[in-house]
């Protein structure tokens, strides 16, 4: 089980000759879900560190979904790969703070 988890998160993609991993894409998700709390910080005027976390989470956690999903594992690691990433990282902690409105 730990080794299907561990498989499932480093973006695992075929090679000739076995499969090489996509890790790197992690960073446009930290990357993005960063650039989305500070955005947002700076126009509310308050930097909260539980939108950050809860953004890191979600993006994390739902990137290998899309990654696989959307096929990007078919091909080799591009900038527009990283550019996804990015895109997921920023979306998460914006949906999230829209939902956290919605309670109050």
């Amino acid at each position: 089980m730990v080794n299907k988890i561990v498989h499932w998160f480093s973006l695992e993609r075929p090679k000739q000759g076995g499969v090489t991993r996509d890790v790197i894409l992690f960073t446009g998700v930290v990357a993005g879900t960063v650039g989305q709390w500070a955005f947002a910080s700076v126009q509310v005027g308050k930097f909260g560190w539980h939108g950050l976390v809860l953004g890191l989470i979600a993006s994390i956690v739902t990137f290998p979904v899309i990654y696989y999903n959307a096929g990007l594992n078919q091909n080799k690691l591009s900038f527009v790969k990283w550019c996804v990433a990015f895109q997921n990282g920023f979306f998460w902690p914006a949906i999230l703070g829209q939902i956290a409105k919605g309670f109050k």
